[in-house]
């Protein structure tokens, strides 16, 4: 017991282990601290090309700012930057973009993380490190089209009258009173039923020249046999309706197109006729089909029946009503029976002015405008959108990515018109769709107010398309209730609420124009 208890003091007071367990705990310490140079450097590093990626990310990005939302704009960003890492281990996150369209500024953040080596021994899992980017170019150039409705209504209560008055005033807020500022641009689109492109474009690379378009035989046909077709990507095989004009004398196109092809197995903004695809010869259907309305059987006896069935090189024979409708030899060498009707239909008389900053020209081009013929409104603001875009058919405006602010005011004093009937072709009077029966508006014996829904639904449809590219639009209801069909479709068709305006009568019209103008002149100012 004596030797047990001598043992157990001398093992109580033998201090030649304690260095090596201090050692241990000391070494765990050190080795920690010292690697942390190294898992700061690592970090530092994964910082610096995070930063460099991110940079270039929000370059890359920036003119998407108007044209793409908040979410696109991350998801590339976060695509980039896990692109650009070269080592598995660190982890990216890109925050919400701060966005100011207005400013044209981007801002991004990201959040860079890495995980330690030597650190963790003392319980630091992984180092981060934030940083942020930021890009800023203001837009520097105005572009405004102004797209009035010129329909027979306009005639109504001095209308026309004051609508060519307070768009001019408009005009001359925009510019500054400048005949020829240096970055602000105006274009003008009036519409009726059609819109006229101007007849000196006749020979211009996106008219159907050459028939190839699959509606250039729509209510036409050359074998005076309504069950054949024809198939415009045959050369041999297409319809000419400017050589159709060309063989009637004293006759000529007014320069008033056709609606492109609306495909409904498309989405909504890949079909034709609400969108601003290039026209291109190889697809036929991306041209513009000038306005060719049938001569209606029955002879030289109302404003569609505008020829003799038997007249031009035509035979006599024994044809149906179908068969005497689409006949083209009855055209060649006849002419109208007045000037008021015939192939050019209710084409207006005031052309499309592209966008210019010669603002004369702008103002004589509102003042020679006419009101006669029904709305479209949605031939209106497709072609609305057309003036603003850099592309054919019209190439004035610089690209959306050019920091120009591309703005479209619509203005109407109705609702889309489209009456039907109970004719062979389901409609009295010829439109940018054709007839009901060529079924590219609907479906044959749609009524009138199914046809005049469809419009529009294109209307909004065309509007959401063009908001969807970069442009912001106001819209004008003159004597439109809010609530109304036709209201709910222009405010649904506004950049927001707030861009859709209406005036109770002709007298609140200037108001109305002035208002918007001074809230773009404020923009063209802040640029």
């Amino acid at each position: 017991m004596r030797f047990l208890l001598s043992k157990l003091r001398n093992f109580g007071r033998d201090e030649s282990g304690a260095f090596a367990i201090l050692f241990g705990i000391m070494a765990v310490v050190l080795i920690a601290a010292g690697g942390s140079s190294v898992d700061f450097v690592a970090i530092q590093q994964a910082r610096k090309t995070a930063q460099l990626s991110l940079d270039a990310a929000t370059l890359a990005l920036h003119p998407e700012i108007y044209t793409k939302n908040s979410g696109w704009i991350q998801a590339r960003a976060q695509a980039m930057l896990e692109e650009s890492m070269t080592t598995n281990d660190v982890t990216v996150t890109v925050g919400t973009p701060d966005i100011d369209v207005e400013e044209g500024r981007l801002k991004l953040d990201v959040l860079v993380e890495r995980p330690t080596f030597f650190m963790r021994l003392m319980g630091v899992e992984t180092m981060t490190a934030r940083m942020i980017s930021e890009a800023t170019r203001a837009k520097n150039r105005l572009e405004v089209a102004m797209v009035l409705d010129n329909s027979g209504s306009m005639n109504s209560y001095g209308r026309m009258t004051a609508l060519k008055a307070a768009s001019t005033l408009a005009v001359d807020i925009i510019s500054g009173y400048e005949s020829t500022p240096d970055k602000v641009y105006v274009g003008l689109v009036p519409f009726t039923m059609f819109v006229n492109v101007g007849a000196s474009n006749s020979n211009a690379s996106w008219m159907d020249r050459l028939g190839r378009s699959s509606i250039a035989w729509d209510n036409f046909d050359d074998d005076d046999n309504e069950h054949t077709g024809h198939d415009p990507s045959n050369p041999s095989d297409r319809l000419n309706r400017l050589a159709l004009y060309a063989s009637m004398p004293n006759t000529s196109w007014r320069g008033c197109v056709e609606a492109r092809p609306h495909d409904t197995n498309l989405p909504t903004s890949d079909r034709l006729d609400l969108n601003d695809t290039v026209p291109t010869t190889s697809n036929g259907d991306t041209l513009f089909v000038p306005v060719f309305a049938p001569d209606y059987p029955g002879g030289r006896g109302s404003g569609i029946s505008y020829l003799s069935d038997w007249g031009g090189s035509c035979r006599s024979a024994s044809l149906s009503q179908r068969e005497r409708q689409e006949r083209t030899c009855k055209y060649n060498g006849e002419r109208p029976h007045t000037s008021s009707y015939g192939p050019n239909s209710t084409c207006g008389t005031a052309e499309i002015q592209p966008l210019s900053n010669n603002m004369n020209a702008v103002k004589s081009s509102i003042n020679a405008m006419v009101a006669n013929g029904g709305t479209n409104i949605h031939q209106g603001a497709i072609w609305g959108w057309r003036v603003l875009s850099p592309t054919e058919p019209f190439t004035e405006g610089v690209p959306y990515h050019e920091q120009a602010s591309k703005i479209m005011i619509l203005m109407t004093d109705g609702a889309n018109f489209y009456s039907s009937s109970s004719n062979m072709n389901g409609a009295y009077w010829y439109t940018a769709y054709g007839y009901p029966y060529n079924e590219r508006l609907g479906q044959r014996g749609w009524s009138s107010w199914a046809l005049q829904n469809e419009m529009n639904n294109r209307t909004e449809w065309s509007c959401e398309n063009a908001r969807a590219a970069g442009i912001t639009i106001y819209t004008i209801g003159l004597s439109v209730s809010r609530t109304s069909s036709n209201g709910r479709m222009l405010e649904n068709c506004a950049s927001t609420a707030g861009h859709a305006f209406y005036p109770a009568n002709t007298s609140e019209l200037r108001d109305t124009f002035e208002d918007i103008a001074d809230q773009l002149s404020d923009l063209r100012l802040s640029q």
